[in-house]
């Protein structure tokens, strides 16, 4: 479905006149799929010469909260990638900008350095006509915390759900370092101060992984969660041959187990 946001940020990325980055998802939780969401990605060389202005003017567009803004706009001039995202939920809708640090990330990891806790992005998520509905996500690469030290955050959680999220999870690492050592798989630490959200992100792409591989998991996560069958096979029928890209889970800010499952990346 286009939302009147999903139109602005589209008008906005082909303005640019520049490649960008164009990625699903869809995010699975309890009784609920979400499946109209997208995240693009932009050099911020294509925002011309002032990009905090040109940034501020369209998230102004998009009524984003002024102070939250200040606080991303404001670690811009140390990124060098910008992410813009939508998601409809069932009751609201979700703009969302990210600013990412990569070459900074990349000359770490390139030199061993990363000991501690590095920042890869933050971002700023804000609910459509309800700004003060709104989140700043960290997102850490952090040493201490790689994908065993998430499963066994999921595995000591309790709820039943949680279990067979943990169960999924640990199931789709498999098959990942099957192709890619774990050891090589980024995998991030999100947290947003101020609400329960605990949670983590894992890159897949370099596994070469098709959302086919890992039908059956989805499935299986899909019945635990309560969603209704046929929708997950119709949207695994229709993109089941799109690659795997990013998997991300743990508590939602609700409280609540999540799973979002990234996927199709193409450039535009």
């Amino acid at each position: 479905m286009q939302y009147p946001e999903s139109a602005v940020l589209a008008t906005f990325a082909e303005a640019l006149e520049a490649p960008y980055g164009f990625e699903r998802s869809v995010k699975f939780c309890e009784r609920q799929m979400l499946d109209d969401r997208f995240l693009m990605t932009v050099h911020k060389a294509s925002l011309g010469k002032n990009p905090e202005n040109t940034l501020h003017a369209l998230c102004q567009q998009l009524h984003a909260p002024a102070e939250a803004l200040e606080i991303i706009l404001a670690l811009l001039p140390e990124a060098d990638i910008v992410h813009l995202g939508f998601e409809a939920e069932s009751e609201t809708r979700l703009c969302k900008l990210y600013v990412e640090f990569a070459a900074t990330v990349r000359a770490a990891m390139e030199n061993g350095q990363i000991k501690a806790p590095l920042l890869v992005h933050k971002a700023l998520k804000w609910g459509v006509g309800k700004p003060q509905r709104h989140a700043v996500t960290d997102y850490w690469l952090n040493p201490a915390k790689g994908p065993g030290y998430w499963l066994n955050e999921l595995s000591t959680g309790g709820a039943e759900k949680t279990q067979v999220l943990s169960s999924v999870i640990q199931q789709v690492l498999m098959l990942a370092v099957e192709r890619v050592p774990e050891e090589e798989l980024m995998c991030l630490e999100v947290n947003e101060p101020g609400n329960p959200r605990k949670s983590f992100d894992l890159n897949l792409y370099d596994t070469d992984m098709e959302l086919g591989d890992i039908r059956h998991l989805l499935e299986q996560l899909a019945d635990a969660l309560q969603i209704a069958p046929a929708k997950v096979e119709r949207w695994l029928d229709s993109n089941a041959q799109q690659p795997l890209g990013h998997l991300s889970s743990g508590i939602a800010r609700d409280g609540r187990p999540f799973a979002t499952v990234y996927f199709g990346i193409e450039g535009r």
